[in-house]
């Protein structure tokens, strides 16, 4: 079956860009003003993720926000759905929704 999820840690990474966009260790607001602009550009669907971030089913990645400290920064999950698991929501594990 393969992988299926990847989650990145906003605090000690590694650093991931998609298309030129930083996604990691970002203020959230700022990563979901540049991924909405980015989906909406490039005609994909912008979605609202379980916790309120942008995310795109499309790419297969699910922004979270991170405590770092007094401030939050982004950290990354992303999932490739396949046949147990329909969406980028399902193929993350139980745990990941417990952190942070």
């Amino acid at each position: 079956m393969g992988l299926t999820c990847i989650v990145v840690d906003a605090l000690s990474g590694p650093q991931v860009s998609w298309d030129g966009i930083r996604l990691i260790g970002r203020p959230p607001s700022e990563l979901s003003a540049d991924l909405s602009a980015y989906l909406e550009r490039t005609g994909r669907d912008i979605e609202i993720t379980t916790e309120g971030d942008i995310g795109s089913q499309q790419l297969g990645m699910n922004p979270r926000a991170q405590r770092a400290g007094d401030v939050l920064l982004t950290r990354l999950v992303f999932g490739r759905p396949n046949d147990w698991a329909t969406t980028v929501f399902d193929c993350i594990p139980p745990e990941e929704w417990r952190m942070h």
